[in-house]
């Protein structure tokens, strides 16, 4: 399957042709004009003369004209970037007039078909903007425009069956702050029923902990190939279970652990896709250059602007997994399906590791 960065590629080749053309176009037919004018002056021929200032004057007005409206029309054209979170598999349209064609520039999370954008991964997807063109067959002349959004779409990965199993007793098990007995939430786990209370005065009584002691942890390896794949990343079930974990727990803390790299940051449900963005940030030194300039030149906006979009190229490290089982002790790791032997030695060293 053909990679959205090659299809970038593709669709910079095409218009940058189109423009080589259009511009040859718009610049000869004038000048036909012109020299055909011009002979007809030397020759003393004031017909063709006549005929080719005509033709020239009713040209320009049409390239006035057509200029003009065209210049409104994509000047018109919005985009509505939702401002709260929305999930994988969503997206959102862009209307435009007939006869403009809308190129959208955005990082690889998002997948163009027909008029709308389709967010494929979950994360942070970002959005530099929509270079806008409009043709006129007539003429050969080719108007376009950059509009520039600048934007990041928080995508959710949406629910992961089971992605709580294999966490419940580390919770119930874990390092906890004892505060005394208050009446039992039917939130919490029955677990913490004191039951011996509870039958003094007929009533639920719970124990009471220190909820931020009883945060639940969890270590996510911070490696570039999380991020590698089409369709499916392992990073993307990462933040399917990160999701179900931070809707059952509420505020979550996640570690990413890896070679030189520490990140804590605490996430809800609706900031888990923050964690993708964290580790896209993080190997974001690995661009292809050569596009970068490519589609700052084509669009005309700065280098460092244009990379904001092109998806890093991840090296791999690997000793990396080896790093990251020695530093998440204590917490609940998550590892992808790609790496399910690394279980056997996490759990040697008494870490709860939870496959995806």
């Amino acid at each position: 399957m053909v990679s959205v960065l090659g299809k970038l590629k593709a669709a910079l080749r095409v218009v940058t042709r189109r423009q080589v053309i259009d511009q040859i176009r718009a610049v000869a037919q004038p000048l036909v004009m012109v020299v055909v004018s011009y002979v007809g002056f030397i020759n003393g021929v004031p017909q063709l003369t006549t005929v080719a200032s005509l033709a020239l004057l009713f040209y320009t007005s049409y390239v006035l004209s057509w200029y003009v409206s065209r210049t409104v029309e994509l000047r018109s054209i919005k985009v509505d970037i939702p401002a709260h979170a929305i999930h994988r598999g969503e997206g959102i349209s862009v209307k435009a007039p007939v006869g403009i064609e809308v190129k959208p520039i955005v990082s690889k999370h998002v997948v163009v078909k027909g008029d709308g954008l389709i967010f494929k991964w979950s994360g942070v997807a970002r959005l530099l903007g929509f270079l806008l063109i409009t043709h006129d067959s007539l003429t050969g002349l080719s108007l376009s425009r950059f509009q520039q959004l600048k934007a990041t779409v928080m995508v959710l990965p949406g629910p992961l069956k089971d992605a709580e199993a294999g966490v419940s007793r580390l919770i119930e098990t874990g390092a906890e702050e004892y505060r005394g007995l208050i009446e039992y939430d039917y939130s919490k786990p029955a677990s913490r029923i004191h039951w011996p209370s509870s039958a003094k005065v007929n009533s639920l009584i719970a124990k009471d902990y220190s909820e931020e002691a009883t945060r639940l942890t969890v270590s996510i390896p911070a490696l570039p190939d999380l991020l590698i794949g089409d369709e499916d990343r392992p990073i993307d079930r990462v933040l399917m279970a990160l999701e179900n974990l931070a809707r059952q727990h509420g505020l979550i803390r996640v570690l990413l652990i890896g070679p030189g790299i520490s990140e804590s940051v605490n996430v809800s449900v609706g900031e888990v896709p923050l964690i993708e963005g964290l580790l896209v940030d993080t190997y974001s030194w690995a661009r292809d250059e050569d596009e970068v300039r490519r589609l700052s030149r084509l669009i005309n906006v700065p280098s460092d602007e244009a990379a904001w979009v092109i998806y890093p190229n991840p090296k791999l490290n690997e000793e990396g997994w080896d790093y990251f089982i020695v530093n998440a002790a204590g917490h609940l790791a998550i590892i992808p399906s790609e790496k399910a032997n690394y279980v056997v030695q996490l759990r040697r060293r008494g870490i709860e590791a939870l496959v995806v």
